[in-house]
């Protein structure tokens, strides 16, 4: 049969109809299929959110280690270059990805939880509810963390945008812990992921919250394994789904790791200068050739092993943590004893690792703890936090916390201690800009 033949009969529809495979039809997500694919797919988007993806954009603990001293900028755009730097613009494109991003992982949790309520043969016991709401309060606990004060959460109700007020640091923080107390009270159970990741994410709430806190934080964690991790999952079936974290520091190389990164910052890279693979930290090997430059062709390219290959898992929380809120508690209690022993039994996990003797001031263990607290939980998305407690918390001064002095490309650092809300946002009529800026 001719083709013209074929248009004539109407067989063309036949041999050109194509099936959406990636597109759900509306009448279909009122189904359990459906309710399925919307939690496969709040997962994705939340791992998106974290961890970025194929070099379209970079996540929450990318962007937040930019802005510490975990990661440098050795590539070329600018809007990345602003952060590193800490001298943010407003109109910041990449920043407005990544906000959009983290908004979008916690709506695409909502959603996913009122399909799988409606579907589920019990919900009451369904675990796909807990995961999902720890994953709003991690979206959350992430505005507190990295971000200005006064963040707005927009929201979409039956089908209309109801724009949201700007949440402070502390109403970000007491939302976040009413979703990790939800997936607590759910169907966890002793010993489940949902269970030790609510109580983590939790604790680690609570640790924002000031001294007072601690004691409570630490005893939620004292359960939890230290061998534990909550992951975000990657795959490579499609480059949105890939994990970012190893595309823009190893095939990109726009991301390299920091060393002492504008003389406050850690060292990462281990003893010496950095440069030589063989003294590096044991809980943070990486690679290095002595010709090796990132994609701007002039910065020395570093690549963590931590993070192994596009399609592979990367934890936004880890057990260690919950030794080191124990310690930080044991810390502010004056308990030096048990304040070193949490520190030196997680050192004994990792061979290589000699153990510590106490500083014998309180400036000097504070020191140690939050130098701890780096390498334990490198670009889980906590450093920056951490930097901004040791000005909140501890009454250090910003300049001898955060990266300060000469960048490393043309031009001196910044005084931002955060990440603002960029311009874009004021389209929200209830938005106008950061309340503050401060720590």
């Amino acid at each position: 049969m001719s083709l013209m033949a074929m248009l004539a009969t109407g067989c063309l529809s036949d041999i050109t109809k194509v099936n959406e495979r990636d597109v759900i039809p509306p009448d279909q997500l009122t189904t359990s299929a459906g309710a399925q694919a919307l939690y496969v797919g709040a997962l994705r988007s939340f791992g998106i959110a974290f961890d970025g993806n194929n070099g379209g954009a970079e996540g929450q603990i990318l962007i937040s280690g930019l802005m510490s001293d975990e990661w440098s900028h050795s590539g070329t755009f600018n809007t990345r270059r602003d952060y590193d730097q800490r001298a943010t613009d407003l109109n910041n494109g990449t920043l407005s990805v990544a906000f959009r991003n983290l908004q979008d992982a916690r709506t695409s949790a909502e959603r996913a939880i009122t399909a799988v309520e409606n579907t589920s043969d019990n919900p009451a016991a369904d675990a796909r509810i807990g995961a999902l709401q720890n994953r709003i309060g991690a979206v959350y606990l992430a505005g507190a963390q990295n971000y200005c004060n006064g963040v707005p959460y927009t929201e979409v109700v039956g089908g209309d945008l109801q724009y949201g007020d700007p949440l402070t640091g502390d109403q970000e923080i007491t939302t976040a812990i009413s979703w990790f107390d939800k997936a607590i009270a759910g169907p966890a159970g002793t010993g489940s992921v949902n269970l030790y990741t609510a109580q983590l994410l939790k604790a680690r709430a609570l640790m924002l919250q000031g001294s007072a806190q601690y004691g409570a934080a630490a005893a939620l964690v004292a359960g939890v394994p230290t061998s534990f991790r909550a992951v975000s999952d990657h795959s490579i079936a499609n480059g949105g789904n890939e994990n970012g974290i190893y595309v823009f520091n190893w095939l990109s190389e726009r991301w390299t790791m920091s060393q002492n990164e504008g003389g406050n910052g850690l060292p990462f890279r281990g003893a010496g200068n950095g440069t030589d693979p063989a003294q590096a930290d044991p809980r943070l090997p990486w690679q290095y050739a002595s010709d090796s430059l990132g994609f701007d062709k002039t910065t020395p390219q570093f690549n963590w092993e931590g993070s192994v290959g596009r399609d592979a898992s990367m934890p936004f929380a880890k057990g260690e943590e919950a030794r080191l809120i124990e310690a930080e508690a044991a810390l502010a209690n004056n308990d030096i004893t048990t304040f070193m022993n949490k520190l030196n039994d997680l050192r004994t996990t990792v061979a290589g690792l000699a153990p510590l003797t106490d500083p014998g001031t309180t400036a000097g263990r504070v020191d140690m703890l939050f130098s701890e607290r780096g390498f334990w939980l490198y670009s889980t998305g906590v450093r920056l936090s951490d930097m901004r407690r040791l000005i909140r918390q501890y009454g250090r001064g910003a300049e001898t916390v955060f990266p300060t002095g000469a960048y490393h490309k043309p031009g001196n650092y910044g005084t931002d201690v955060n990440i603002p809300v960029i311009l874009d946002e004021t389209q929200n009529p209830n938005f106008t800009a950061c309340l503050d800026r401060n720590p």
